[in-house]
């Protein structure tokens, strides 16, 4: 180990091992394949152009690539090592891809430090103390990956500039995704359920983005004390406060954030903004059935363009007819909204993951020949099976259709857990046939699945097919 690529260069009596399991060690490597690795400890560096695919490690050291140019990891399974699952040092364009277990490692599943533009895609982080531990290293990419029962899923440190973490699946994490010293860095398209907080963001983090994303089930939704951030398209449900910003205590001054589109639905608290912040912009959201909608004690901006916010429990006049209520809205601590909106049909789309989602015509027919056709929101993604219709309040929900989709066919479990209506689920196989159906009360935590397996699943409102003419049961017609 070192600060440099010398330090790496050793010569490794290749009858050690760790745990019974062998040492393996690269130096120089350039343009090669290593395959089938199983080690207790794994090391490659000063290398270029290597792909290394299938490496085990287990109970061991884990794997350290160091001092390296474009390495690819693919399908690794790193498993109970006692520091980090992978340790990427100064590495730029270091690739982790298909890696599905990257689990119970002592200290983080992969680390990436001073290793710019790298790139995380398809992989599982699970049981780790920090999932994936991005450090001073600019413009990475996290996509289509799953962080579940770490103690903090992604953190962000050491002033990172440009990190896109996108479409990507958090579960039963402490922290989902910490900023602690970002710039830039945006977080889309992800789902975060069951979780303390959802996006921390700290007061070095400044620039950061957080937008079509759905919260289920947190403490905090949004926890922020950095600046000049955008947070738009989100659905927050179920949690303590959805939107937060902290008492700092002088040590952070959240500055011109801008909180616009969100939907923060049967929380405790809507949105707090604590005595430091300044000079939010808070308009166009929907605080719908809260116990409490917001406390202010900062010095915020609630209608900058003259629009302030929906609620539900607003009950105004307006005597004018411009669709802004007459009569303010006082939060506690002394802001106030001077210009609550009568209606929601303002609303762009479908708030949060699921309006993210591409809408699809499908075609539906049953044993007598009747056919119908019906646009269905397409969860083909992980993180878009996971939230399905949970959190989306029932004036959304009784119009939506969602099709879910798998890449091979196989018997998966549903449960309607955070659903605002009853849902009824026809399973199809994957030429369309029918595959069975059932109906799952709202807000039911049981676990529903079909007698066999199948690719395709339609989740449709209690009722809606019998509404399209249609009698089960029905086969998808595919193209």
């Amino acid at each position: 180990m070192g600060s440099n690529k010398e330090h790496f260069r050793h010569q490794i009596e290749q009858t050690n091992t760790v745990n019974g399991k062998p040492i393996h060690y690269y130096y120089g490597l350039q343009d090669q394949v290593l395959e089938g690795i199983e080690a207790g400890s794994f090391y490659l560096a000063g290398s270029k152009d290597v792909t290394i695919r299938g490496l085990k490690v287990e109970e061991g050291d884990g794997a350290t690539v160091a001092f390296c140019e474009d390495i690819t990891i693919e399908g690794a399974d790193l498993f109970r090592n006692r520091g980090h699952g992978l340790f990427v040092l100064s590495s730029p364009r270091t690739t982790l891809v298909d890696c599905e277990r990257v689990a119970n490692n002592a200290l983080s599943g992969a680390s990436l430090w001073l290793s710019p533009r790298s790139q995380v895609e398809g992989s599982g982080f699970y049981g780790n103390q920090v999932g994936l531990y991005i450090n001073a290293s600019d413009r990475v990419e996290v996509e289509d990956s799953a962080f579940g029962g770490n103690a903090v899923g992604l953190l962000v440190t050491g002033a990172a500039r440009e990190v896109e973490i996108s479409d990507s699946l958090f579960y039963q994490n402490k922290t989902a995704i910490h900023l602690d010293s970002a710039m830039g860095a945006m977080v889309e398209r992800c789902a975060v359920q069951d979780a303390d907080i959802g996006v921390q963001v700290d007061g070095p983090s400044n620039y950061p983005q957080v937008r079509d994303c759905t919260f289920i089930q947190t403490g905090y939704g949004l926890d922020i004390l950095g600046s000049q951030g955008t947070f738009e398209r989100n659905l927050i449900a179920y949690a303590n406060i959805g939107i937060i910003f902290e008492e700092a205590y002088g040590e952070a001054f959240p500055t011109s954030n801008t909180i616009r589109h969100n939907v923060i639905y049967r929380s405790r608290d809507g949105l707090y903004f604590g005595h430091e912040t300044k000079d939010t912009w808070i308009y166009e959201n929907l605080v719908w059935d809260c116990d409490r909608v917001a406390r202010d004690f900062g010095d915020n901006n609630w209608a900058p363009s003259g629009r302030g916010n929906w609620y539900s429990d607003y009950s105004g006049p307006d005597l004018d007819g411009d669709g802004v209520g007459d009569e303010p809205v006082a939060f506690g601590g002394g802001g106030t909204d001077p210009a609550p909106l009568m209606s929601r049909d303002f609303y762009p789309g479908i708030p949060g993951l699921l309006g993210a989602l591409k809408t699809k015509e499908i075609t539906l027919r049953d044993e007598e020949g009747h056919e119908a056709t019906l646009a269905a929101l397409v969860a083909d993604t992980a993180p878009a099976r996971l939230i399905g219709f949970q959190g989306m309040p029932a004036e959304y929900a009784r119009e939506l259709a969602i099709l879910f989709a798998w890449e091979e066919p196989g018997n998966y479990g549903f449960w309607n857990r955070g659903v605002t209506v009853d849902l009824e689920i026809t399973f199809f196989q994957e030429d369309g046939a029918f595959a069975g159906d059932l109906t799952m009360p709202a807000g039911s935590t049981d676990r529903y699945a079909a007698r066999e397996a199948f690719l395709y699943a339609l989740e449709t409102p209690a009722g809606k097919l019998a509404q399209l003419g249609l009698t089960p049961p029905v086969v998808l017609v595919l193209p």
